[in-house]
């Protein structure tokens, strides 16, 4: 027979119950953190070029990417945390090996493109496509994907054709980055934007569905890579319609954080 518990003992069950669980969230919690942490710590002393050496980036005005560049087999080891800019730039033999095009992974009706011949990573785009879906419920119709993975060689020449002759805009940070610092080569970067029902492309900052993104998108894993008062940290001016795959526990730490990948990733690097 089932002894029968008084309202006292039925309450004192549940608090220890609800402790428990708590504690095992916890545990769990601090468990991955770990383990990400020595995931990208072991990553990061894989070998990599000295930090004297120079990826040119061949641009028109002879700018070039100096920094602890990255082989290729650290980029991808380092999975959705790599980190690419000027400092930490991608080796000319970096490819991704895990890209898909994305108008044939797309759902219907959820997320427009700029153009059917565009690739992303596979686990970003499928991420996206959920942030999509969430904001077209939420009645944000018309998100539309303006670029996402490029080559070496069309970096290249959008490099040579943006920047002009000084290469810089009005706060002195590079209009468009060297095929070297890019993390669009990685796939795992996109441009956003939002089409009205006219087809015209709308300035991203100025629509809902970015006020959504700032909200919401670091639980699908995204954060925005370049923002406003992190210029100096990533060296890049501010860009509201670019925002970045790092994966949802990643994303949420730098959400609730307030850090840019930058310090993030400093933070790991340090064991904090």
């Amino acid at each position: 027979m089932i002894p029968r518990l008084t309202p006292k003992q039925l309450r004192s069950m549940i608090v220890l119950c609800a402790a428990a669980a708590l504690l095992l969230g916890g545990t769990a919690l601090l468990l991955a953190n770990l383990n990400r942490r020595a995931q990208f710590r072991a990553s990061s002393a894989l070998p990599q070029s000295s930090p004297s050496e120079t990826a040119s980036g061949g641009g028109g005005n002879g700018t070039s990417v100096t920094g602890n560049i990255h082989s290729a087999e650290q980029v991808k080891a380092e999975g959705f945390l790599a980190l690419v800019n000027k400092e930490y730039p991608l080796p000319d033999d970096y490819e991704p090996d895990t890209l898909v095009n994305l108008a044939d992974k797309r759902p219907p009706n959820v997320i427009g493109l700029k153009n059917t011949s565009m690739e992303a990573d596979e686990t970003a785009f499928a991420a996206l496509c959920e942030l999509a879906a969430a904001m077209k419920q939420e009645g944000y119709e018309g998100l539309t994907v303006i670029a996402a993975y490029r080559t070496k060689d069309y970096q290249q020449g959008l490099y040579q054709e943006e920047n002009g002759d000084d290469g810089k805009d009005a706060s002195g940070k590079p209009f468009v980055q060297t095929p070297e610092a890019t993390e669009h080569r990685t796939g795992l970067a996109f441009d956003l934007s939002v089409l009205d029902s006219a087809g015209m492309t709308l300035t991203f900052e100025d629509t809902p569905h970015y006020k959504y993104c700032l909200k919401h998108m670091h639980e699908y894993g995204f954060i925005l890579r370049y923002p406003e008062d992190k210029q100096e940290q990533t060296g890049i001016g501010y860009e509201p319609w670019h925002i970045r795959y790092v994966g949802i526990d990643a994303a949420k730490e730098i959400q609730e954080q307030g850090l840019c990948l930058e310090e993030y990733l400093a933070a790991l690097r340090a064991g904090e």
